[in-house]
């Protein structure tokens, strides 16, 4: 019996009939940008969300871009940033010609809150990024304070965290902009790429919209420059609006299976990272902490088990960013999480006899490790 990383397929087969006839839809009246399904979407998803707005984009990295540009960040200005993320949380602060600041994670692997104030209290910063990770919240009220006390910008990145909330704050709603991921694997993905930003900003909101369409507020009327053409389809905004009605369910489902992991394994040396209290998590990721991911990613494989390295080189350890300010810096905490963890499957769907089999698989692995360090000690004595 195998067991996928994420079986969309699973999780989309009870809304085929409707995908196939929005699809059927759209085709016959060829409305393909823009259209009903965008803006019902938009709304749908900022209500959702807790937000007055949300701009479909291209993608969750356009997303992040149009952000910075929105908040007025770009050549001389300097952006505080965790060293543990996906790589285009740092890429598009690059892209608009800022400077990038990192500061270590914690050992949850959000940003090390007491590093970014102490940042903040040395020098002139004009944004900080924050990264809801593997589907964990930033404490809400810590980030509101640090806006507050600093009058620092404020962008959250929930490619991974659609839903996450904490004391009824919900992750998107605390920064001046927040952007998602609608990437297929996200816990709310499209059937390609796509992206949002939301904002509670009018001004900010107004200023998005025209810059996803090269900075025209109306057509051939172009206010802003620095824009570009990154609009969420109108037939992608039609499957997440069916999705969407879904993601309550599937998040309530994540957390139930990441249950099942910790019950499973609880009291063994290979153990997940996260335990869930409060409902902060939404677990795009199970992530575990193990000495050895890359053989226990080896010995899943040959029990054709999914499994994923999220993610297995730090931004400051990555050759791309060789000159930068902060290449080859000490991070032990983002350190720690790129070479000491592995994915693990979780998705909606998932059976309690897929995540036992997954941890029955972890178990054999772990006690054959200790087998061999057995006999190594007594081949060496």
């Amino acid at each position: 019996m195998s067991v996928p990383f994420i079986d969309m397929f699973r999780m989309h087969k009870p809304l085929e009939e409707v995908f196939k006839a929005r699809f059927n839809e759209i085709l016959h009246g060829s409305s393909f940008v823009k259209g009903k399904y965008l803006k019902q979407f938009e709304s749908d998803f900022a209500n959702w969300v807790g937000t007055k707005h949300c701009i479909g984009v291209g993608s969750g990295h356009d997303g992040l871009i149009l952000s910075l540009k929105a908040l007025g960040v770009g050549k001389g200005d300097k952006v505080i940033a965790p060293a543990m993320t996906f790589i285009s949380t740092i890429e598009a602060i690059h892209e608009v010609g800022a400077t990038i600041e990192l500061v270590d994670v914690d050992e949850d692997g959000l940003i090390d809150l007491e590093q970014t104030e102490a940042l903040l209290n040395s020098g002139e910063y004009k944004c900080v990024i924050v990264v809801h990770l593997y589907g964990k919240m930033v404490n809400p009220h810590a980030l509101k304070r640090i806006k507050e006390k600093y009058s620092i910008l404020l962008l959250e990145d929930c490619a991974q965290a659609h839903g996450a909330c904490i004391d009824g704050i919900n992750a998107g709603t605390v920064g001046d902009v927040s952007e998602f991921s609608f990437y297929p694997g996200k816990n709310l993905g499209a059937l390609g790429d796509g992206g949002a930003v939301c904002t509670n900003n009018d001004l900010l909101a107004k200023k998005i919209e025209a810059l996803r369409e090269h900075g025209q507020t109306r057509k051939y009327h172009h206010e802003f420059l620095g824009g570009t053409t990154s609009r969420l389809d109108n037939l992608q905004a039609a499957f997440l609006i069916e999705k969407l009605k879904m993601m309550n369910e599937w998040n309530e489902q994540r957390q139930r299976i990441s249950l099942m992991y910790n019950n499973f394994l609880k009291g063994h040396k290979i153990s997940p990272l996260h335990k869930l209290s409060h409902n902060e998590h939404v677990f795009h990721l199970v992530v575990l902490k193990t000495e050895n991911p890359e053989k226990l990613g080896e010995f899943l494989d040959s029990k054709s088990i999914g499994n994923g390295r999220h993610y297995p080189v730090p931004i400051h350890h990555m050759k791309c960013f060789k000159g930068f300010n902060f290449y080859q810096s000490k991070f032990p905490n983002a350190e720690n999480l790129a070479y000491k963890t592995i994915s693990v499957p979780v998705f909606p769907g998932m059976t309690e006899a897929e995540v036992s089999l997954v941890c029955d698989a972890i178990k054999e692995f772990q006690l054959g490790q200790v087998e061999k360090e057995v006999a190594h000690s007594n081949s060496a004595a």
